[in-house]
C-alpha cells in the first residue's frame, strides 16, 4: 500500500507532466521559425524562386506565446495561493530561461567581435548588452526594438508576462488567472489609448501580449475540467490551421491584427491539443515520439538555430549559392535540430538543474 506522501507525489507528477500533444506543438513552433529563416536564406542565395508556404511560418512565435500562457497556468497548479509562490515561480522561470539565453547572447557578441562581417548591425555597446541581458526593451542602432541577439525580443515579452503572473499567484488558481488576464487586457488598452513613446512601455503594451491571454484561458478551462471528444479536438485544430492559412497576410498588416489573425487561430489549435483526450504518449520509433522529444529541446532549437543555419549557409556559399533550394533547407534544418539536441542535453538540462538548486526553486516534497 502506497504512503500518502508517495500518493501526493504521484498526483503532483500527473498534474504537471507534459502533455504529448503540447510537446509536439512546441516542436512544430520552433521548426516553423527555423524553416522561416532557412527559406529566407535560400531565397536570398538563389535570388528567389522558392515556392511560398501558405501558412505564415513566423507565426511560430505566436504559437509559442499561446502555449506559454497555457503551460504557465498549469505549471503553477501546485503553488497557487501558497506562501512564497511568486518567488518560487520566478526562480524556476529564471533558471529555465536565463542561462541559455545569456549563453547564446555571449556567443553572439564574441562571434561578432571576432567576425564583424557576420553581424547585420554594428558592434553592440555595453549598455545595449546589459539591457539585453536584463530583458529591457530598447532601440537598436538599426531602429528595431530588439536585444543584441535579435531572437531575444520574444523573451522580453515572456519575462514581462511572468512578472505579471507571479504577482497574482498569491490568489487561488481561477482568481490568479483572471487577475493576470485583466492586467494584460488593461496594458493593451492603455497602449492603444496612450501610444507611449517610451520603448519599454510601447513594447510591453503591444497587442501581441493578448496571445498570453488566449493561452491562459485554455489553461483555465483545463484546470476547470473542460474536455472535448477526440473528433471535436481534431476539428478545432484543423479549423485553426485553415483560418491561419486564410489570414496569413492579414496578420502582418498591423500590430493589432497579428494576435487576431494569427493568435486566435493558433489558440484553436492549442485548445484542440490541450482539451482533447490526452491519449497514450507516442512510442519510439514514430514521428510523434520524435516531435515530442524535440519539444523538450524546443527552447534550445529556437535560440541556437540561427548559428546552425548560418553555418550551413557559409558552406553553401562556397559551393554553389545558386543551388540553395530544398536540399539546402533540409541541411539547415537537420543541422539546427542536431545542434539543439546537443545543446539541450549537454548544456541546457544540466545548467538549468544547477540553477534550480542554486535559486532554491525546487518545490517541497518533489523529487
Amino acid at each position: 500500500m502506497s504512503s500518502p506522501r508517495l500518493a501526493d507525489r504521484r498526483s503532483h507528477h500527473a498534474s504537471t507532466a507534459p502533455i504529448p500533444a503540447i510537446q509536439i506543438l512546441r516542436a512544430l513552433a520552433a521548426l516553423a521559425i527555423c524553416l522561416h529563416h532557412a527559406l529566407y536564406d535560400a531565397s536570398t542565395l538563389r535570388g528567389g524562386g522558392l515556392p511560398l508556404v501558405e501558412v505564415p511560418l513566423e507565426a511560430g512565435v505566436d504559437l509559442f506565446f499561446v502555449l506559454s500562457g497555457f503551460v504557465m497556468a498549469l505549471a503553477a497548479r501546485p503553488i497557487y495561493a501558497q506562501p512564497g509562490a511568486a518567488r518560487m515561480f520566478l526562480a524556476r522561470r529564471t533558471a529555465r530561461v536565463v542561462p541559455l539565453y545569456w549563453g547564446v547572447t555571449a556567443l553572439f557578441v564574441v562571434v561578432g567581435l571576432l567576425l564583424p562581417g557576420t553581424l547585420n548591425t554594428g558592434p553592440p555597446t555595453p549598455a545595449q548588452i546589459v539591457q539585453s541581458l536584463l530583458f529591457i526593451p530598447h532601440v537598436r542602432p538599426d531602429g528595431l526594438v530588439q536585444p543584441v541577439y535579435g531572437l531575444g525580443w520574444t523573451l522580453n515579452y515572456e519575462m514581462g508576462f511572468y512578472a505579471l503572473f507571479a504577482a497574482a499567484l498569491a490568489l487561488p488558481a481561477r482568481r490568479a488567472i483572471l487577475a493576470t488576464l485583466a492586467a494584460l487586457l488593461a496594458l493593451v488598452l492603455a497602449g492603444l489609448a496612450a501610444r507611449p513613446a517610451s520603448a519599454p512601455l510601447a513594447f510591453w503594451t503591444a497587442p501581441i501580449i493578448l496571445e498570453f491571454v488566449f493561452g491562459l484561458l485554455i489553461g483555465l478551462a483545463r484546470l476547470e475540467g473542460v474536455r472535448v471528444a477526440g473528433g471535436m479536438a481534431a476539428a478545432l485544430a484543423m479549423m485553426g490551421l485553415a483560418l491561419l492559412a486564410f489570414a496569413g497576410e492579414i496578420g502582418a498588416s498591423s500590430p493589432l491584427m497579428r494576435p487576431l489573425a494569427w493568435g486566435l487561430p493558433l489558440a484553436l489549435v492549442v485548445a484542440g491539443a490541450a482539451l482533447g483526450p490526452d491519449g497514450i504518449a507516442p512510442t519510439s520509433p514514430s514521428p510523434g515520439w520524435a516531435l515530442a522529444q524535440l519539444g523538450n529541446a524546443s527552447y534550445a532549437l529556437y535560440l541556437v538555430h540561427p548559428f546552425a543555419v548560418r553555418g550551413v549557409r557559409e558552406v553553401w556559399v562556397r559551393l554553389d549559392p545558386g543551388s540553395a533550394g530544398w536540399p539546402y533547407i533540409a541541411a539547415a534544418l537537420i543541422a539546427a535540430i542536431l545542434a539543439a539536441l546537443l545543446v539541450h542535453r549537454g548544456f541546457e538540462r544540466p545548467v538549468t538543474a544547477w540553477a534550480v538548486r542554486r535559486l532554491g526553486a525546487r518545490p517541497r516534497g518533489r523529487d
